[in-house]
């Protein structure tokens, strides 16, 4: 009995970029599978199983296109069972802000350690080490000798060393500042304020504008002529536009399929 082949049902490139949209929902249409639609459609339909299974549209708005979609047991079979690991995005990155903390931090550790190879090591005053010993307790100084009257030498020990007396210093008696004398300031005349100037739009440098042509009499509208294999999603993504504001120039595609040919007005191209 020959294995049954992986189906290319859940190929990751067609999953929406929308990270709170299903991984596994897609678009099924007269294309084939094709991304889904960012809002209810009859055409979208779950792949998170070996059969593509059609959604309600209240099923999509409830579960596929939030991040309920999570508890769906389909997503969870299907995460299950796909030998990938399913379609999901990748695990949390560090924020720029935290990755700039612990370069900081490494930098500041690294310093601090070459500074105490350099000067050989940490030194600590004579008051510090003997403060140490004993639990904190002062050592005793070392006994002395003395000559006593019949020539032999006498010990005695050494008298701890008594703290530095402080003696307070006067404070200085503050001498009064002769007063500041004001300056007269120069008034200086208004300026003009200059009128508003109009600002000429900048030239469009994008490749995008080499599939398009200008809409005859009406600014901020081109026109770009359907391919074989697009569709609105595809559209808007790659020029960079919102499906709400393709449905505003084009009310007609709300409810006819695309076809090659078709001619198909957009906003100018944010890419």
């Amino acid at each position: 009995m020959s294995e049954r082949p992986a189906m290319p049902l859940r190929d990751t490139r067609l999953a929406s970029p929308v990270p709170s949209i299903c991984p596994f929902l897609r678009f099924y249409g007269a294309d084939g599978l094709t991304f889904p639609f960012e809002r209810p459609a009859d055409g979208n339909v779950c792949l998170a199983l070996d059969e593509p299974l059609a959604q309600s549209t209240r099923q999509q708005e409830l579960v596929c296109l939030v991040d309920a979609h999570a508890n769906c047991p389909r997503y969870l079979r299907g995460m299950v069972v796909t030998p990938t690991g399913g379609a999901r995005r990748g695990g949390r990155a560090f924020s720029p802000a935290v990755a700039a903390s612990l370069v900081v931090l490494l930098v500041s550790a690294i310093v601090s350690v070459g500074y105490v190879a350099a000067a050989g090591g940490l030194t600590l005053p004579p008051d510090a080490v003997r403060g140490l010993v004993a639990g904190g307790s002062p050592t005793a100084a070392p006994p002395t000798t003395a000559t006593g009257s019949a020539g032999t030498a006498v010990a005695t020990p050494g008298a701890a060393s008594a703290p530095p007396s402080v003696v307070p210093t006067p404070a200085a008696t503050p001498s009064p500042s002769p007063a500041e004398t004001p300056t007269p300031t120069r008034s200086r005349a208004p300026k003009p304020t200059p009128g508003p100037t109009a600002t000429p739009s900048p030239a469009s440098t994008s490749d995008r504008f080499s599939v398009l042509s200008a809409c005859p009499g009406r600014p901020d509208c081109w026109i770009y002529v359907v391919r074989s294999g697009d569709n609105l999603f595809s559209i808007a993504h790659w020029f960079g536009v919102s499906l709400d504001s393709i449905y505003a120039m084009n009310p007609w595609a709300r409810t006819a399929t695309l076809t090659a040919g078709q001619e198909l007005r957009i906003p100018t191209p944010t890419r």
